[in-house]
C-alpha cells in the first residue's frame, strides 16, 4: 500500500509531462497519452535555461570533489605514517 502511495503521484507527473495540450484538455485521457511529445521538455530547457545552470553545478561539485580529494589525501597520509598521541582514538 506504501508503494501505491509513493508511485501514483510520480506516474502521474511522468503521464502529464509526455501529454500534448489535446490531451491535457480532453477528460478521456487520463493515464496514457493519445499523442505522446516531448515538446514539453523542449519547452522548459528554453524557459529555465538548464544547461548552464547545469554547467555551473557540474564546476562547483567538480571543484570542491578535487580539493576535497586533495586534502583528505595529506590527512590520510599523515595519519598513517606518523604516531601520534590521539592515533587510537580518532581511528576509533
Amino acid at each position: 500500500g506504501l508503494i501505491y502511495v509513493l508511485i501514483t503521484p510520480l506516474m502521474h507527473v511522468i503521464s502529464t509531462s509526455v501529454m500534448g495540450k489535446k490531451d491535457l484538455l480532453d477528460p478521456t485521457t487520463i493515464w496514457i497519452p493519445k499523442n505522446p511529445t516531448g515538446e514539453n521538455y523542449l519547452e522548459a530547457l528554453e524557459i529555465i535555461d538548464y544547461l548552464p545552470a547545469f554547467r555551473n553545478s557540474f564546476v562547483y561539485s567538480g571543484l570542491i570533489t578535487l580539493l576535497q580529494l586533495f586534502s583528505c589525501s595529506i590527512v590520510g597520509y599523515g595519519l598513517a605514517r606518523y604516531n601520534f598521541r590521539e592515533k587510537k582514538f580518532i581511528f576509533a
